[in-house]
């Protein structure tokens, strides 16, 4: 009798082991497959591929496609890479990258939110270039493979997209920080060439010679970096917080909306 009793609860420990483990196994499987995975995918795909595709702490440049290291990523499934592998072989000189739907690598991306169709989505990227007041957009369709979202296809589309205002100030200011690191276009002039900028607010930063300090930055240094934060739209006018490295330093960018997107009219030091 003891002995039947002990096997009763061997039994029954083990029917609470498998059912815990099949209580797991279906949690597992439904956080693999959510509404935030596919775009998440996306991210982690498009942020190890622009790193590789930048200079690296000795300034040497590598292509992820030349090399052959896209065929290692997690994110792809294989049947895309097999699609990209035929693609480059068939090509003889240049072209563009068919992860980027471009030939060079953006100065910025950003993912938006993913449309699901049963096993199968579709995430819209956006890249950003130096100096252009036009973004790109591209999608990545991606499906669901052994209970994981891979990217199964890229669909260049060629659609420019005009940048908000919150873009514009931001590209101004990866522009002014790049090139302000080879010239002084306060001092040459160069900045009166810069997108962006209103001819008004141009006019008014001439009348600002000779500089004692950087009417762009309101600051004599230029940080090593720029947050922008969101527009705030009021009959027009957009007004951006924008803070820098330096320690409890920010400004504001005013932007209007005209023919040629959004232009910054005027920057408040504070």
């Amino acid at each position: 009798m003891k002995q039947r009793n002990i096997l009763w609860v061997v039994l029954g420990f083990v029917v609470l082991v498998l059912a815990f483990g099949v209580v797991t196994w279906a949690s597992t499987n439904r956080s693999e497959v959510t509404a935030d995975a596919p775009a998440e995918v996306a991210e982690a795909f498009y942020q190890w591929y622009t790193d590789y595709a930048r200079p690296d702490e000795a300034g040497e440049i590598r292509n992820p496609m030349t090399d052959g290291a896209y065929r290692d990523s997690e994110f792809l499934a294989p049947v895309f890479v097999e699609q990209v592998d035929d693609i480059l072989s068939a090509r003889e000189m240049g072209g563009g990258d068919p992860f980027l739907c471009a030939q060079d690598v953006p100065m910025r991306y950003q993912v938006g939110e993913a449309e699901i169709r049963g096993d199968g989505a579709t995430v819209p990227v956006t890249t950003f270039w130096t100096g252009n007041p036009m973004a790109s957009r591209f999608m990545v369709e991606l499906g669901q493979i052994e209970g994981r979202w891979m990217i199964t296809h890229v669909t260049c589309t060629g659609e420019p997209v005009p940048l908000t205002a919150e873009q514009t100030v931001t590209a101004f200011y990866d522009l002014y920080l790049e090139a302000s690191q080879r010239r002084n276009l306060l001092g040459d002039g160069g900045y009166r060439h810069l997108p962006f900028l209103a001819p008004e607010f141009v006019a008014k930063v001439e009348g600002l010679e000779p500089f004692m300090y950087d009417p762009f930055l309101c600051a004599q240094d230029i940080p090593v970096e720029v947050m922008v934060g969101k527009a705030e739209i009021v009959n027009g006018v957009a007004r951006v917080e924008v803070t820098t490295s330096f320690a409890e330093h920010g400004f504001v960018v005013e932007l209007t909306e005209g023919e040629m997107g959004w232009q910054i009219v005027d920057v408040i030091c504070r």
